[in-house]
């Protein structure tokens, strides 16, 4: 716990006041009953080429390839299947389920006409494991933006994980300064903070603001209505901590995974909810 010493017991109230806000917040999330209908089987096509990745519209997810061959065997909608958003605010425990993720990915590529499932990177270096929904091109297809490196690439199934936006900031801020806290904030409209950002210094802007000034709020909100409109957006699951890892075996199946087609489901089976390292809602 950071304690101010500066700061009046009036200030230092309303800062907890504005962090319960923060965590109720986080407890928005859709209750999601597993379906046997996912069953995980959708066909997957292969990446795309470099050429290709960059003539895909961004406002229409329609292909503007020159690759007339490609566009009739091809359409959007089916580029998009087997492509999969992991997202969080940070802090949720989000990394080590897209570490197993991983590992699934790669042993499937080693096998011959096995079906191919690609999601972001966990490390966040193409730019898409932390933004909110707002900063999204989107239709009931997918979700597509520019990675870092400057390539459009469109996602057809969101998986958004929540967690206690309290051990977001604390773990975040001292490791990263204004860096991470900057990847959630854009598009809330409160600007950008110093790379050399402290947890007294975001605690005390908070408290003169009276408002999240981190953007997790902006980040919670944007992917939950996000969710509750599937006519313009592709199927986004919403859930917390506790839910990933309780079921976790449920959605490496709603990505893709498959036992009937070799894949191993067992380190899923295995995981288990952590409250002292996933920090519950």
């Amino acid at each position: 716990m950071i304690i101010m010493k500066d700061h009046s017991c009036q200030r230092l109230l309303s800062i907890m006041i504005v962090l319960l806000l923060l965590a109720c917040v986080a407890t928005i999330v859709v209750i999601i009953t597993p379906s046997s209908s996912d069953d995980g089987t959708n066909e997957h096509l292969r990446p795309p080429s470099r050429r290709q990745l960059k003539q895909l519209d961004p406002k229409t997810l329609q292909w503007k390839t020159l690759d007339k061959t490609y566009d009739q065997q091809h359409s959007s909608e089916n580029y998009c299947n087997g492509r999969f958003l992991i997202t969080s605010h940070g802090g949720v425990g989000s990394t080590d389920f897209m570490i197993e993720v991983e590992k699934a990915v790669h042993q499937r590529t080693r096998r011959p006409g096995a079906n191919k499932i690609i999601t972001n990177i966990r490390n966040d270096a193409d730019n898409f494991k932390h933004k909110a929904a707002t900063l999204w091109k989107h239709n009931s297809s997918g979700v597509t933006r520019r990675s870092r490196e400057g390539q459009y690439v469109c996602f057809g199934k969101v998986l958004v994980i929540v967690g206690n936006p309290f051990r977001t900031i604390e773990s975040t801020v001292p490791k990263f300064g204004g860096e991470h806290i900057n990847k959630l904030k854009e598009g809330s409209g409160f600007g950008y903070d110093s790379r050399n950002l402290t947890l007294e210094s975001l605690y005390k802007q908070i408290s003169n603001t009276g408002k999240d000034t981190t953007g997790i709020t902006h980040y919670i909100t944007s992917w939950y209505d996000a969710s509750q409109n599937p006519s313009e957006w592709p199927e986004v699951k919403v859930v917390t901590s506790k839910m990933l890892y309780s079921s976790a075996k449920y959605y490496a199946t709603w990505l893709g995974f498959d036992e009937e087609q070799g894949d191993n489901l067992d380190a899923y089976s295995a995981m288990n909810y952590d409250v002292s390292k996933h920090h519950e809602v």
